[in-house]
């Protein structure tokens, strides 16, 4: 079916012009996996026989052989722009009498917006001048911003200036268009400092290349162009393949249908169809093809739901088996609507050749921990190309000897963070804190993406949708296909609004709309089948269908396309797929080069087969709404504390809500931002009177010192020699009046008792402390819950303090719930006995809770190849699990 194929049908018609013509021919294409299936279909029309191929680039290739200068780094563009803002602060204060002192780190993430913001008006060749000045005369801006900034708009530039929106003030309205109008001098002062350096970002380098063609019309010398596959141009590709076109014989082609791209229709998908045919039509050779292939032939539409996305994950399997791919996987293509899911794909497919065409995020990656644990502990004089050499090498050294992949992985770590050493080492002192440094690092490595190597050809395909580009195929599964997925328009990342994009032709909603809805109709012009899978849900929320879906069931119904819409039962879907659960050689070496932290051992003392899935094979639990939000308020109420207290004794800390505000802003903006969008107005407030209660709590007790947060590791070695890296990391270590230790775990949600009753025959506390202990650990059948887990977090993180210390110390631990703060320690007593013991955790009790532990462990460790996972025996423990449907243990 290569005949059908826009790229074959782009060759062919190349060829058709004469071969003699091929080496002064040039074929831009969009992008360099295009260029791969070109010149395979130009090979198969040749007959596989030997040709000088005419001289073949992407878009982007173009733009930088022609300049001089370099694209930047994402690190040395955000220095730079903060520097830039640094500049024009002092105007800023002169005119509005406000400051935007803030830390380089804090900057991060508003830096990001504004970079995008000025990549996109460069694209677009908009003058930032006329753009940021005429915000002051914006008629519908009224008496408030909020008028026209969507709220995560306002939300940040609320944060970031310190401007409250809901007042109704025109001094507030005069300080917020100050602000904006400086962004023009930003822009100016921001791109002088790239100039002098001889780099610049993408946006940049298009306008340049614009205003270089424009003053070297013939840069090219005397050559014919063809320019292929662009289905959406911004406005710097419009003028200059509209200078081409003046200068060069040139030839379009556009892949389009006429489903969309006609007149009278209107689709969305058809807007830049539309345009680009208009401005550059086609030649009348390739005009005569059939471009009306999506309503005429034959085609059938699969729409499926599922409850949650792991049914889509064991469909792959099946999908594969119908389509019967191994016989044509070439023909094949799976599109992640959402790209975060590559790892549980890879791990659903089964053993078939695929060519992965996007990166592994490396913040999925089991050496994620270790990695950042491990770079983050050097400081700026430290932060070098050796060193992290050293680090990564160290981490190697347990990485499995066949595990070729992983070591890539730490390969490509050491460039990638080699090269932000240089950026790091060129930035002052006075701008780099150790945290800010720590921070960096970790905004780094969850940015990152690895690349993953395959061959391009001969396997089904992975990829997301804009990498799909020109390409065409027979079978196509697209998975996660909600509509916050397709399209995926809802988030802006920067702060022009839309009344302005849409004045100046910039990438509207509306516009952005259409590109989504281009690129997924454009893949059905030669699909024989096409199964779209969404989850409706996704654990923080309710999902839809996407609308592209609800529109092809109205409207493409014929007798050619046939849709059908199925329901998938995750239980008749998932249960095939991990019905084996016994020991493989796979998981032992999964085990012994895997750290152990409490949240991977509280699963294996309810249940080994839950400890298998979530830890052994890696899969994600389901996370319903409640649980998400007290994650995340747990995560940026420990943050805010920690950053509050830092280098500071409690005594010491002011009370003040701007000392108490700026912590908590600080700690949202490091944050998550799923996290984020958890949270509303009250949960801010929350977490200030927390604070203050905290801190008023803490100088009623006379706390001396508070420790904060602290990163603690013990190896401890099995009875049969196996070493185990046990890790974790506390909320708080402090030391109280009596110059006591103490770990301190912070709680949200409804407290439970911290005064333990057990039953015991007599009161001495080491019976006490033995009943305490079966009760943590869970005794065989019997019932494990909430509090149980979170005693065992809690002793976990003192038994690795306690080890930690040279000298053994008595520490004790307290579970600090937030919403009632008055009593926190953990004390237990035989039940009907008025004796209460406070709990210690000194030797004795280090030397019970280790055989406990090691119980577990070597349990776990003894397994023998072939032998079965075993399950809980109370069926308490099942009631919630999030893997009882792959368990099958009550189907």
């Amino acid at each position: 079916m290569n005949e059908e194929k826009f790229l074959y049908r782009v060759a062919k018609d190349i060829l058709q012009q004469g071969k003699d013509k091929f080496l002064n021919t040039i074929i831009i294409l969009p992008n360099k996996r295009s260029i791969k299936f070109f010149l395979k279909h130009l090979h198969t029309l040749l007959d596989n026989k030997t040709l000088f191929p005419p001289k073949i680039i992407s878009i982007d290739e173009l733009t930088t052989k022609y300049l001089k200068q370099t694209k930047a780094d994402n690190l040395t563009l955000l220095y730079n722009l903060y520097k830039s803002f640094q500049n024009v602060e002092a105007r800023l204060q002169n005119d509005i009498h406000t400051t935007l002192d803030t830390g380089f780190s804090e900057f991060y993430n508003w830096g990001n917006s504004i970079l995008n913001d000025f990549d996109e008006l460069d694209k677009h060749l908009v003058d930032a001048d006329k753009l940021y000045r005429n915000i002051s005369e914006y008629e519908k801006l009224g008496s408030n911003p909020k008028d026209f900034l969507s709220p995560e708009q306002s939300e940040i530039l609320q944060n970031f200036f310190n401007i409250d929106f809901s007042e109704e003030s025109s001094e507030v309205l005069q300080r917020f268009v100050a602000i904006w109008n400086c962004l023009a001098d930003v822009y100016k002062e921001f791109n002088s400092r790239l100039i002098e350096q001889n780099i610049a970002y993408s946006g940049k380098m298009y306008r340049d290349l614009v205003d270089y063609v424009k003053e070297n019309p013939h840069f090219l010398g005397n050559k014919h162009l063809k320019i292929v596959g662009f289905g959406t141009l911004n406005q710097a590709e419009k003028t200059l393949f509209k200078l081409l076109k003046e200068n060069y014989p040139t030839d379009f082609y556009w892949d389009f249908d006429e489903y969309y791209s006609n007149n009278t229709t209107k689709q969305e998908a058809g807007i830049f169809t539309r345009e680009n045919l208009r401005q550059f039509p086609m030649n009348e050779n390739f005009a005569e093809n059939n471009f009306n292939r999506i309503a005429t032939q034959e085609k059938e539409i699969n729409i499926l739901s599922s409850t949650y996305e792991s049914a889509s994950l064991k469909y792959i399997k099946q999908w594969l088996e119908e389509i019967k791919a191994l016989e044509h996987p070439e023909q094949c293509a799976i599109i992640l609507l959402d790209e975060s899911l590559i790892p549980l794909v890879l791990k659903s497919m089964p053993k078939i050749q695929c060519n992965i065409t996007m990166g592994y995020p490396f913040k999925q990656s089991d050496l994620f921990n270790d990695v950042f644990s491990a770079l983050s502990s050097l400081g700026k004089e430290k932060f070098t190309a050796e060193n992290i050499y050293n680090k990564l090498q160290a981490i190697a050294k347990n990485v499995e000897k066949n595990n070729l992949w992983q070591y890539d992985v730490l390969m490509h770590i050491e460039q990638s963070m080699s090269t932000f050493a240089k950026t790091l080492q060129g930035i002052p002192q006075e701008d780099m804190s150790e945290e800010i440094i720590k921070d960096l690092v970790k905004k780094e490595l969850n940015n990152m993406s690895i690349d993953i190597s395959s061959e391009p050809f001969g396997g089904v395909q992975i990829m997301g949708l804009l990498e799909s580009r020109a390409l065409d195929f027979e079978y196509i599964l697209f998975l996660s296909a909600s509509d916050d997925n397709l399209p995926k328009v809802s988030s802006n990342n920067g702060f022009i609004p839309q009344a302005f994009k849409l004045a100046y032709n910039m990438l509207t909603v509306e516009r952005k709309t259409g590109l989504f809805a281009y690129y997924f109709y454009r893949l059905l012009h030669t699909a024989k089948r096409v199964d779209c899978v969404f989850a409706t849900n996704s654990g923080d929320k309710v999902k839809e269908q996407s609308r592209f879906l609800r529109q092809i069931d109205l409207e493409m119904k014929n007798d050619k396309v046939h849709i059908n819409k199925i329901n998938l039962q995750a239980d008749n879907i998932l249960t095939e797929a991990v019905k084996d659960y016994f020991v493989c050689q796979e998981d032992m070496q999964v085990l012994e080069r895997k750290s152990l932290y409490p949240s991977n051992l509280n699963p294996l003392l309810s249940c080994e087969m839950k400890f298998y899935f979530k830890v052994i094979k890696g899969l994600r639990e389901e996370k319903i709404d409640e649980n998400r939000l007290n994650m995340a308020f747990g995560t940026i109420f420990h943050n805010a504390a920690d950053l509050l207290y830092k280098d500071k004794k409690p005594y010491e800390i002011t009370d003040k809500p701007t000392a108490i505000h700026a912590a908590i802003e600080q700690a949202m903006q490091q944050a998550d931002p799923k996290d984020l969008e958890c949270l509303q107005d009250i949960h801010k407030k929350m977490f200030y009177e927390y604070l203050v209660k905290l801190l008023h709590k803490d100088k009623d007790e006379k706390i001396q010192e508070v420790l904060g947060e602290k990163e603690l590791s013990h190896c401890l070695v099995l009875d049969n020699g196996v070493s185990i890296n046990l890790k974790g990391r506390t909320d708080r270590i402090d030391i109280d009046s009596e110059g006591n230790t103490r770990i301190v775990d912070y709680k949200t949600g409804s407290q439970l008792d911290n005064n333990l009753s057990l039953d015991a025959e007599k009161d001495e506390q080491e019976i006490l402390m033995d009943s305490l202990l079966e009760k943590v650990f869970g005794e065989k059948g019997k019932e494990r819950g909430t509090q149980d887990e979170y005693l065992f977090e809690v002793l976990f993180y003192c038994y690795l303090l306690y080890h930690e210390k040279n000298q053994r110390i008595n520490i004790y631990p307290h579970l600090l719930y937030l919403i009632k703060m008055n009593e926190s320690q953990i004390s237990f007593h035989k039940s009907r006995s008025k004796n209460t013991y406070r709990l210690v955790f000194n030797e004795s009790f280090n030397k019970k809770f280790e055989d406990k532990l090691k119980e577990y462990l070597t349990a776990l460790f003894n397994k023998q190849i072939g032998e079965q996972y075993t399950r809980s025996e109370n069926e308490e423990n099942c009631k919630y699990c999030d893997f009882k449907i792959l368990c099958e243990k009550f189907n």
